[in-house]
């Protein structure tokens, strides 16, 4: 019997080592590909191991895959499996636990004798208080805020309670209190036989992680901070889609642990009840679709550990922080965001012309220290430059670009609204989300007829008038730096929000934002928001996510490893539009300049 295409896997995942001197690939193969035999039945993740330490993958070795299960299901055997058994010296598998998390990122521990670490009573409970507290928030999400909970008509959507991740509408994160406490719950409270049902299984997820970690991490000095910060359940339906490979951070010091609530075929994805993945944060790894068809959800629950006392605020908020920075599906609920507009933003400096070097070392503390700060002054918008910032200068000539665009992508027999795409002129990421590089003298790109010259006189005003004393005063006169990319953002109306994230991982690197249309009339253009503090690696807890309301002629400067997201943009005919510039340290070398494709012809 011939099986259907996805029910054959393939996929590579790059495991990285704690240490940077080496790294490991896994590749992931159904032998039903070339005879035509059952699928195996996955462990956590699996197959052909490759030492790529020297660059090479010539000492790849294939693991045995004819090992079978009590019901005579092929498996693969994981190569960092560890096995509990009763009779055993606790001792010995956390250990041997603790190596392979600090050596490969990641261990599967397994139980000799029943397979399920976890009791599968304590597994039945949770997965079925998962599912009534996901049902509960899919009515609260239809009634409150008259969108399809399934996402498949309103798209992904994200709220304090419970977040969509798949396009499809089939892939759910849903953030519960680390055992079921209500003093943690920051959104629709838990039931009482949920709350205990969670409590439950996290008590005994604990005892047995806990003391791994607490070996892994025993060099720390604060050992006794190595706690959850995060928990939930990844919910996948039906239907859902393959994850993007990624990871969850580039920082040391998080631990994600992940156990299977339900027995899972290989339509359903990998792994297998009651056993527990440990693994880095750092990394590379995908959730596969849910290709049941028999309407089987797949329920994973989760757990993300920290070493105590090492968090920066970005690594806290990509998990214990985050679902505050969204609004509750309660429309009652109060909301932490902090919005603010004019001469309210926290991190405004009046650049005062008489006191102009006090302005310049202020902003230069600012960005350093929260991330970001927002310039104002009366030389930034004088009277024969105020029009570049209105609706008739380079707003306009952005819509008309962006339309003229558009218009050579139909040329070339694309559509223009099927994203991504990108091209020297025009890249889109997001669906109604445009970047259109603007071409300067420093940074040539594209093609130069574009450039017009209010383009040019604003990125003089942005870059020479105002940026450059502030980057001299942070990097050092004699520092080099240079212009990496500059241009125009549009986001026309429709355009849904971004997740959160950063643009870049280390040091060195100035986002350059100015509005072309204010944003301080109201947040239905879609303004950003942001994380102060979040791109530093001791962030301070108290601060919040905010929302700067800019008004024309303000400028904002943020450090490229803050956290932020765009935001909806509600309105029904007023795009968004920025200009935007982004500088580096270090020296322009040949080849850094944008490649790709133009849209002009031969």
């Amino acid at each position: 019997m011939k099986h259907r295409p996805h029910c054959i896997i393939s996929t590579i995942l790059l495991l990285s080592r704690c240490e940077p001197a080496s790294s490991f690939l896994l590749k992931t193969r159904s032998r039903s590909e070339s005879d035509g035999s059952p699928p195996p039945v996955l462990h956590s993740l699996q197959s052909t191991l490759a030492d790529v330490s020297s660059g090479a993958d010539s000492s790849a070795r294939i693991l045995p895959l004819d090992r079978t299960t009590s019901k005579g299901i092929p498996v693969n055997e994981f190569p960092f499996s560890v096995s509990i058994a009763e009779d055993q010296d606790p001792s010995l598998w956390m250990q041997q636990a603790a190596r392979f998390l600090r050596e490969h990122g990641v261990c599967v521990l397994t139980h000799v004798q029943s397979g399920s670490v976890i009791h599968p009573s304590h597994c039945q409970a949770a997965e079925e208080a998962a599912l009534s507290r996901i049902s509960t928030l899919k009515q609260w999400i239809e009634t409150n805020h008259g969108i399809d909970p399934n996402g498949r008509d309103d798209g992904p959507f994200r709220f304090r309670e419970v977040v969509s991740r798949d396009n499809s509408g089939g892939r759910y994160d849903m953030s519960v209190p680390w055992k079921g406490d209500p003093k943690n719950n920051h959104g629709i409270p838990l039931s009482s036989q949920e709350s205990m049902a969670i409590n439950q299984f996290h008590t005994s997820l604990e005892e047995t992680v806990q003391p791994i970690l607490d070996l892994l991490w025993s060099s720390n000095s604060n050992s006794s901070n190595n706690v959850a910060t995060a928990s939930g359940f990844l919910i996948n339906q039906p239907g859902s889609t393959d994850q993007t490979w990624h990871r969850d951070g580039p920082v040391a010091g998080w631990i994600n642990v992940f156990v299977p609530l339900v027995d899972l075929t290989i339509d359903m994805g990998p792994t297998e009840r009651g056993q527990i993945l440990l693994m880095d944060y750092r990394t590379f790894h995908r959730g596969l679709g849910n290709a049941c068809p028999k309407g089987t959800t797949r329920t994973v629950a989760y757990a993300v550990y920290n070493r105590g006392a090492s968090a920066s605020l970005g690594d806290k908020l990509s998990y214990g922080l985050l679902p505050r920075a969204y609004a509750s599906i309660d429309t009652n609920a109060a909301s932490d965001t902090l919005t603010c507009r004019g001469e309210d933003i926290p991190f405004l400096v009046k650049m005062e012309h008489k006191r102009h070097n006090v302005g310049i070392q202020k902003s230069a503390t600012l960005l350093q220290r929260d991330g970001v700060c927002v310039l104002q002054q009366d030389t930034v918008i004088a009277a024969d430059e105020a029009a570049l910032c209105d609706n008739n200068m380079i707003s306009t000539e952005a819509r008309a670009r962006l339309d003229d665009l558009k218009q050579r992508i139909i040329n070339r027999g694309l559509d223009p609204e099927e994203f991504p795409f990108r091209f020297k002129e025009i890249a889109c990421r997001d669906e109604g989300r445009f970047n259109l590089p603007s071409p300067w003298e420093e940074n040539p790109s594209g093609n130069d007829s574009s450039k017009s010259a209010s383009e040019s006189k604003l990125q003089a005003m942005m870059m020479d008038d105002m940026v450059r004393p502030i980057l001299d005063s942070m990097w050092g006169k004699d520092g080099q730096y240079y212009l990496a990319e500059s241009g125009v953002l549009v986001s026309e109306p429709g355009s849904p929000s971004q997740p959160w994230h950063r643009d870049a991982c280390e040091e060195g690197s100035v986002h350059v934002l100015c509005p072309l249309l204010t944003t301080g009339e109201g947040q239905e253009v879609g303004p950003v928001e942001l994380w102060p503090g979040s791109h530093a690696p001791a962030g301070k807890d108290t601060t919040r996510p905010t929302i700067p309301l800019l008004q024309k002629g303000q400028i904002m400067l943020t450090d490229s490893r803050m956290l932020y997201q765009y935001r909806k943009n509600t309105s029904e005919e007023k795009p968004l539009v920025w200009g935007y510039a982004v500088w580096q340290k270090g020296n322009l070398r040949a080849g850094q300049q944008s490649g790709g494709l133009t849209l002009e012809y031969d």
